[in-house]
């Protein structure tokens, strides 16, 4: 841990000179603030969701709909947190590239990723869309 501005601080878990717009296989672990158990208990050995365990779940399905480069592979959710594997796929552009080698033509296609599609825009949107859902049905200390 470190401090900024007098306040201790956990430091990111990102890997330096990472591109998470790279189309990989990601491993998440998403936490609730300060570990508040919001998503259900686990009894006798299977987690039970809450409400709000309901709509981490449905969210967390609904990405790969709402992305068309995304996969989802296994996850789990957890009473104050989720794991989950996230595949960021090569999007495939409309475009594609002509060149000229010892007088032939040849014909690529190009595959870029984009910057909106990265592990972090993903997260974001999921955290997002699942506070606004949570706090509207009546739970406004949800983080």
């Amino acid at each position: 841990m470190s401090k900024f501005q007098n306040k201790f601080r956990v430091e990111s878990n990102r890997l330096k000179g990472l591109d998470y717009t790279e189309p990989l296989w990601y491993y998440v672990t998403i936490c609730t603030k300060n570990h508040q158990r919001f998503f259900g208990k686990v009894t006798n050995g299977i987690m039970r969701l809450s409400d709000i365990g309901k709509i981490v779940h449905e969210e967390w399905v609904k990405t790969k709909s709402i992305r068309k480069n995304v996969e989802l592979d296994e996850f789990i959710i957890m009473p104050n947190h989720i794991h989950g594997i996230i595949i960021i796929n090569t999007v495939e552009t409309t475009g594609s590239v002509v060149s000229k080698n010892n007088n032939e033509m040849t014909h690529r296609v190009i595959f870029t990723t984009l910057q909106k599609n990265s592990l972090g825009s993903i997260i974001g949107q999921f955290k997002s869309v699942c506070t606004k859902i949570i706090r509207k049905n009546n739970h406004p200390n949800f983080a």
